[in-house]
């Protein structure tokens, strides 16, 4: 299993690319992207190696983005 800065390392810029083509805000993007790799660091047992790690990044963050437009669509509905 890779330390968490090599995965970082290694993946962060991709991640980030795939998370700013989700939400096209660059400053979202950013704090998603830190987002979804604390998430894999809390996580990391959960990884059980079926896929390369690149893959399980992905997905979670593309389960982060749908996250935060989730969040995003509540406080729309909130404030009406």
């Amino acid at each position: 299993m890779l330390r968490f800065d090599q995965y970082y390392d290694a993946h962060s810029k991709e991640i980030f690319q795939f998370i700013y083509f989700l939400v096209g805000q660059k400053e979202t993007a950013e704090d998603l992207t830190q987002d979804t790799f604390v998430k894999a660091l809390k996580n990391n047992k959960a990884f059980r190696g079926d896929a390369q790690v690149k893959t399980w990044l992905v997905t979670i963050a593309r389960n982060t983005v749908y996250d935060y437009y989730r969040r995003k669509r509540l406080t729309s509905f909130s404030r009406c």
